[in-house]
């Protein structure tokens, strides 16, 4: 196995497992948005949340662990499908996923995570140079599943804050491996690529909630209008996101190469927002009682992207320090 070194890197391309993989993300993240769409509140924003978070990060976890490790070898692929089925697993229990089929999505969730650590476990046995950076991690992920285990026996009530806490040990932990993770740097040409990848997967929820919503209900020249302006507003997003994506963000200071990481979180949500809130409208429409909660809601799910846009190209056009 492998590790990528920065210094001596050739160009490396997504792999066709990786790519065969995110496509249980583009049921989990539709059915997720599903559900959100039902419930356009507060409580169904925190509950999406929830939800999306761990959905994001299983992905990421896969990322960067084939990042690091290039190996697409018959083990990877195994695992990746192991990864799949607890993906499509927490894709089956989205609705009342904090309620009565939590049992069901928090194991689903667990098989995601337990296939993760077995390989990072399997690369601390096999890899000296990654011994202690794959040990840790293996370690710190596990302890981020014990929440999740006690949430299937605990009160509804309480699954939220242990879903939290099970969380910040989750991504808590990568941050607590700064010193390890430098013998080990990321794909500079492989993140862009592969982040890129899901966002034009979770783009595709706004073509799909357009098209949906149009299909579903009665047409009419103002649906259609609401649908094209949907799928003109995927287009204006990938517009924007692309024109800004560089390996040159991973290049700057540590701070910004994380940052430019972690705000895809709030990327991705706010467009999966958007998809919900053409659908929505659509939907409105057709019963004709068309809420100003679903207009504000599609501003305020533009208004996120936009920001989460603009701090992209802030760390792209920020000189490196």
């Amino acid at each position: 196995m492998t590790t990528h070194q920065i210094e001596h890197e050739t160009e490396r391309k997504a792999t066709w497992t990786e790519l065969f993989f995110d496509l249980a993300f583009v049921a989990a993240v539709r059915s997720f948005a599903h559900e959100f769409a039902h419930d356009i509140s507060l409580v169904g924003l925190l509950t999406f949340a929830l939800l999306f978070i761990p959905l994001w990060w299983a992905w990421v976890g896969h990322t960067l662990y084939n990042d690091r490790f290039d190996t697409d070898n018959k083990f990877n692929k195994v695992f990746s499908l192991v990864q799949m089925f607890g993906v499509a697993g927490m894709a089956v229990f989205a609705h009342d996923a904090l309620g009565k089929n939590f049992a069901g999505f928090a194991l689903a969730y667990i098989v995601v995570r337990s296939a993760l650590i077995i390989s990072y476990a399997t690369i601390a046995k096999t890899n000296k140079q990654a011994r202690l950076l794959a040990r840790n991690y293996a370690i710190g992920f596990s302890m981020a599943l014990i929440p999740w285990a006690v949430g299937i026996f605990a009160p509804e009530q309480f699954r939220p804050f242990l879903i939290i806490l099970a969380l910040v040990i989750d991504i808590g932990t990568p941050f607590t491996q700064t010193r390890n993770q430098k013998k080990l740097p990321l794909s500079i040409s492989h993140l862009p690529e592969r982040f890129g990848l899901f966002t034009i997967l979770v783009l595709g929820e706004i073509i799909l909630g357009s098209v949906n919503g149009l299909k579903d209900n009665e047409f009419s020249n103002v649906g259609l209008a609401i649908a094209l302006t949907g799928i003109f507003l995927a287009f204006v997003i990938w517009w924007l996101y692309f024109r800004n994506i560089s390996v040159s963000v991973l290049k700057k200071m540590k701070f910004a190469s994380q940052l430019w990481l972690y705000i895809h979180l709030p990327l991705m949500m706010g467009i999966a927002s958007v998809a919900v809130a053409i659908e929505n409208l659509l939907h409105s429409y057709s019963e004709h009682e068309v809420l100003l909660k679903d207009i504000v809601f599609l501003g305020l799910a533009l208004l996120s992207v936009v920001i989460c846009l603009e701090i992209i190209v802030f760390i792209r056009t920020k000189k490196r320090s």
